[in-house]
């Protein structure tokens, strides 16, 4: 899991610039466009982009693979020609009956087509982003994060006590497996977790816990 830095490049209203594809392919069909600004419907939130998170999904839809997918994504091209999900910004608007968030919120979570200066979001997605978390840190976190936490609260059902196996401990999902694993705090909700802090020693001594950004240091 790696994040990207955006900018926005003025302050037009109506436009905005994105990475955008027609077609599946390699990297190549990747284009940088103007294209209209994400119009949001109630209960939605449009993000102006600090950073974006870059994951195997963007990939996967980006190549169009594997093909069983594609019902899902889009038989030729992709239903949604941005890519990325992973956000991580400013709120720069909000649609009716939202009530989490205001305009200039530092947030991070969930988005449609994050490879843009400006992406739309569903108010339930998003959460404050911790101040202590840079843009590109917290935009590294969701899906990774989310995976990790879905594997060993609601499909693995770890109790305390129980010895896990991970296969690829050093991937993005993996060093989240970890870190909630060591910390013991599996069962609480996603952005909660987000609250604690690996202080991990290099001498092979137990790690030390506390309140702070989401972080892992073994």
């Amino acid at each position: 899991m790696y994040a990207i830095r955006l900018r926005c490049t003025d302050d037009r209203r109506t436009a905005t610039k994105a990475i955008v594809q027609e077609t599946y392919g390699s990297p190549e069909v990747l284009q940088l466009r103007d294209i209209a600004r994400p119009v949001i419907a109630a209960g939605e939130v449009l993000v102006r982009v600090r950073a974006a998170g870059v994951n195997p999904a963007a990939w996967a839809i980006m190549s169009g693979l594997p093909y069983i997918a594609r019902p899902v994504y889009g038989l030729v091209r992709s239903k949604n020609a941005v890519r990325g999900t992973d956000v991580a910004g400013a709120v720069d608007a909000v649609g009716a009956d939202v009530t989490l968030f205001k305009p200039g919120d530092e947030v991070f979570g969930w988005s449609r087509g994050s490879y843009a200066e400006y992406a739309a979001a569903a108010e339930s997605t998003l959460a404050i982003k911790p101040p202590n978390l840079t843009f590109e840190q917290a935009a590294a976190v969701p899906m990774a994060g989310l995976v990790a936490l879905q594997a060993v609260r609601d499909h693995g059902k770890v109790q305390s006590g129980q010895s896990v196996l991970i296969n690829g401990a050093s991937g993005g999902i993996g060093t989240f497996l970890v870190a909630l694993l060591v910390l013991g705090i599996f069962n609480l909700g996603f952005f909660a977790m987000i609250g604690y802090v690996i202080v991990g020693p290099t001498d092979g001594a137990a790690p030390v816990t506390s309140r702070g950004p989401a972080q892992l240091a073994i």
